[in-house]
């Protein structure tokens, strides 16, 4: 049978101990430095706010290409404008006047 002293167990009793505590004292400083003031909560916020912005922009840009478009169909087309003037605006000429019609039955 093999003889164990105590004098040779207890030191790696004592390393495993200080490894754990060691290794428990450092996860826990990296969590405090990571979620020290809320910090790793406001980056995940902002993340998420950057998401919501950047579908935004797109969006935006798209909306802004098609407003381009229709400038460029109004840029020297002075019917259209005149069409548009008189059916979404309701404006006329000097002169001209306006006579309501009542609306069909059927509307």
């Amino acid at each position: 049978m093999a003889k164990t002293t105590k004098g040779k167990i207890a030191p790696l009793v004592s390393s495993a101990r200080w490894r754990l505590l060691f290794l428990v004292a450092f996860v826990g400083l990296v969590i405090y430095i990571a979620a020290g003031d809320g910090l790793l909560f406001e980056v995940w916020k902002e993340e998420k706010e950057l998401v919501v912005l950047e579908a935004e922009v797109g969006r935006l840009e798209a909306q802004n290409d098609s407003l381009r478009k229709i400038l460029r169909q109004l840029d020297g087309d002075m019917e259209y404008i005149e069409k548009i003037a008189r059916e979404e605006l309701g404006l006329i000429k000097p002169g001209e006047v306006v006579i309501p019609l009542a609306p069909e039955e059927g509307d």
